[in-house]
Parts: C-alpha cells; sequence; structure tokens
C-alpha cells in the first residue's frame, strides 16, 4: 500500500487482508447495534420497567449516558488515551485500523458525531461532563440500580430476551441471559497488552455465541439489565454475522480472529458504532427484516462489503439498493 509516495508493507496478503477488514467492519456493526440498543431499548418496554420500579428508566437514563461519554472522557481514556489522537492518527501505518480503507476515511467523522450526541445526552440528562464528578455519579447511579434491580433478576433477564427478540429477531429460546455481579464467562482471549488485561478486569458485561448442548446459543452475563441488553444483542448479531465466517478456511479463520479479536479495539468501535449503526439503519429497506440484512451483508464478498461502506456515507440510495438487492438473493 502507498502512503505518501512510500510503499507500507502488510505482512497479510491482499486476500487475508481483505477477511480481516470484513471482520472488522462486521464487529463495528455488531458494537454499535449494541450500543444503539444500549441508548434507548429501555424505552421500548418502559411500562413493564415501571411496574418493576416507577424509578429505574429515569436511572437508566443517567448510567447509559454516563457510561457512554466516559469512552472518550473518562476512566476508559486514562488507560486508552485521547480519542483524539487515536482517530488522528489514521495514516499512520502503525495505527490498528490502518488498512481498513473505510475507517481510515470515515472513521474519525464517526466518532466525532458520536462523541457530540453523547456529550449533549449527558447535558440533557443532567450528568456532569467533568471526569471526577462523572465518574462518581456513574458509579453512584450503578450501584442504585444493582440495590433497585436485586429482587427482580428473574423477571429482568426475561424481560431483555423479550426485548432483544423484538429488536433483532433471535429466538428467546437461544438466548441465556444472566444478571450477576461477576458477569465473566467462557474463553476469552488472553490480552496481549497492559491496556488490554486492564479493560478485562473492569469488564461489566459479556456477551457472544457459545455452544450448548450442541446447538450454538446467545449467552449474555451484566451486572445491570440495560448492559444485559446490550450483550444478548452484541450476541445475537454475532450468531447472525458467524454465517459469513462458515467456509473460512481454518488456517484464514485463525488468521482473521489473531488480528481483529482484541479488547483494546472495543473502545475505538464502540465510540464509532453508534453512529456508523444509525447509517446503517438508514439504508434498510422498509420492507426487509433487520435480521436478513444483517445476514445479508456479513455474506458479502469482502470487496463488495467496502464498496457498500463507503456507498453507505456516500451514496445511501445505492447502498440501500444494493442492500436490497443482497437480503433478496439471500432468502
Amino acid at each position: 500500500m502507498l502512503r505518501k509516495g512510500k510503499l507500507v508493507h502488510d505482512e497479510l496478503s491482499p486476500a487475508q487482508r481483505h477477511l480481516v477488514n470484513k471482520r472488522l467492519t462486521m464487529n463495528i456493526l455488531i458494537q454499535g447495534a449494541a450500543s444503539h440498543a444500549h441508548l434507548s431499548a429501555h424505552h421500548l418496554v418502559r411500562a413493564e420497567l415501571d411496574q418493576i420500579d416507577a424509578d429505574l428508566v429515569q436511572l437508566y437514563d443517567r448510567s447509559i449516558a454516563g457510561a457512554t461519554y466516559a469512552y472518550w472522557r473518562g476512566f476508559l481514556s486514562l488507560i486508552m488515551g485521547r480519542s483524539n489522537k487515536f482517530w488522528g492518527s489514521m495514516n499512520k501505518a502503525r495505527h490498528p485500523f490502518f488498512f481498513h480503507r473505510f475507517l481510515r476515511r470515515h472513521g474519525r467523522m464517526l466518532a466525532e458525531g458520536a462523541f457530540a450526541t453523547a456529550k449533549t445526552r449527558c447535558l440533557e440528562k443532567g450528568v456532569p461532563t467533568g471526569m471526577y464528578r462523572h465518574e462518581f455519579t456513574i458509579m453512584k447511579d450503578i450501584l442504585e440500580i444493582v440495590d433497585r434491580e436485586r429482587e427482580h433478576r428473574r423477571r429482568l433477564e426475561e424481560l431483555a430476551k423479550r426485548t432483544c427478540e423484538q429488536i433483532i429477531g433471535t429466538p428467546q429460546s437461544l438466548m441465556n441471559a444472566t444478571i450477576t455481579e461477576t458477569p465473566a464467562w467462557g474463553n476469552v482471549r488472553t490480552p496481549q497488552t497492559l491496556k488490554g488485561r486492564i479493560i478485562k478486569k473492569a469488564m461489566v458485561g459479556w456477551g457472544g455465541v457459545d455452544r450448548i448442548n450442541g446447538q450454538l446459543q446467545v449467552v449474555a452475563k451484566a451486572i445491570v439489565w440495560p448492559l444485559l441488553l446490550h450483550e444478548l444483542v452484541k450476541g445475537s448479531m454475532e450468531l447472525i454475522c458467524l454465517h459469513g465466517m462458515n467456509d473460512m478456511p481454518k488456517h484464514d479463520f485463525n488468521v482473521v480472529m489473531d488480528n481483529t479479536e482484541h479488547l483494546e479495539y472495543e473502545v475505538p468501535m464502540i465510540q464509532m458504532g453508534p453512529e456508523f449503526y444509525k447509517r446503517f439503519l438508514k439504508v434498510i429497506p422498509v420492507d426487509q427484516p433487520l435480521a436478513d440484512c444483517v445476514m445479508a451483508v456479513s455474506m458479502m464478498e469482502p470487496v463488495a462489503l467496502e464498496e457498500f461502506l463507503f456507498d453507505m456515507i456516500e451514496e445511501p440510495e445505492v447502498a440501500m439498493q444494493t442492500l436490497a438487492d443482497a437480503a433478496e438473493t439471500d432468502e
């Protein structure tokens, strides 16, 4: 690849790089869908939440606004560094997303849009944005939510599964949801950096796909209901997206996972994910279910997917037609 007239060496073959970029794209879509649900899905089921505790929705609003903003101006920023530095260095060859053309062109714009939304949401919900007051407010609200949810966990777990099914379409029989103060589960890839190891220790929710009784199912564990729903949506999206990796040779699969599945990548993906997902929702044809469109995208060839991404930002009507055609082909 050329950068300012100089050839930058890529240790992966062109075919492998395309596969890695596709997986990075799908991870952003997964994180974006989960973040989108995290931000607003509690309002879909407000009536039932009010029956459990009339103060939960307001507490969820505050804690979600604070937790979202914290990806830019909180504890995570001390670990990961300044987000504007990360997104401003996309054209440097050592950047982890340097070889992803779409992210180089549009990643910063999407992240900045999501940041502006997150800050506005904090101001609307009365959440302070100064770092120390911000962190204290988040912790106070989360502890209150944990206390208020404690006697209703089983009901909230079932509500989270029903809500996820309403959003994504995943059958509740394929979902395993647990509200717990010890949410870790499964064999998580060992982080290779100090940043990753710290993030792993600080995780308050885990979601993904696991094989249970011979069947792939969604598993989610989190300390509070909004995070549980976030993890269920993330796992449900992952279950759909796995179809796009079914035919991948084992060696290529291992290369892809080694170059994409890092906890350190979750922070920038969640930073830009909500805005990315908003753009995706805008190009979904009105007569196509969300799950079918996600499946269609996951089945695209890497180069075709890259073209779709650029159209999604630059020519949405073209992207909508591409997605409609792809969804009909996969039916």
